[in-house]
């Protein structure tokens, strides 16, 4: 079951490197004007800024959904799903 739940979060994490790569790509291609070329390079550009904040958000311990919910719970001693 484990690593069905890991394949799917893999695939959405794709999924979104792709939307952000089309956002970057078709913003640049489009708005600015630029060449083909460097529209890929600014859409590949994207996600990898992106990801790169997500795990310096997350090596400075800076809350994350997941860790909001795990507070809560433990501060939280009613049980709600018994």
């Amino acid at each position: 079951m484990s690593h069905a739940v890991g394949l799917v979060s893999f695939l959405l994490y794709l999924v979104g490197a792709g939307i952000l790569f089309g956002i970057g790509y078709f913003t640049t291609r489009q708005v600015f004007d630029l060449s083909e070329q460097q529209s890929l390079v600014v859409g590949a550009a994207l996600p990898v800024v992106y990801g790169a904040g997500r795990l310096i958000w997350l090596k400075l311990g800076l809350p994350t959904p997941y860790s909001d919910y795990d507070r809560w719970r433990r501060q939280d001693h009613r049980d709600y799903w018994s």
